[in-house]
């Protein structure tokens, strides 16, 4: 099969980058911050506290939405049940 000459102009201008970038490779190295402590607490604020008893939405300080650190998996966790009214738009999941 005879190729055009437009094959040949492209693979003679494309041709050699294609070389290049094939022989590079990409070296990702992930850096642990070991040096960072693990918070001592953790709050989940948001616009739904107030549905679970705090005197507000996003109060940070609301023991309410406190999360609790397993020591099992080292995960913070907690649990809330929110109804919300229907046809309101808001909806929350934690």
């Amino acid at each position: 099969m005879r190729r055009s000459i437009y094959y040949w102009i492209s693979l003679l201008t494309i041709g050699p980058f294609m070389i290049v970038f094939s022989s590079l490779s990409l070296r990702v190295q992930v850096t642990q911050a070991s040096h960072t402590q693990n918070p001592t607490s953790v709050t989940v604020p948001g616009s739904f506290q107030s549905e679970l008893g705090c005197s507000g939405d996003w109060q940070p300080d609301c023991a309410n939405t406190h999360l609790t650190l397993d020591v099992n998996d080292d995960v913070w966790q907690g649990k809330a049940v929110l109804t919300c009214p229907p046809a309101t738009g808001n909806t929350r999941q934690l």
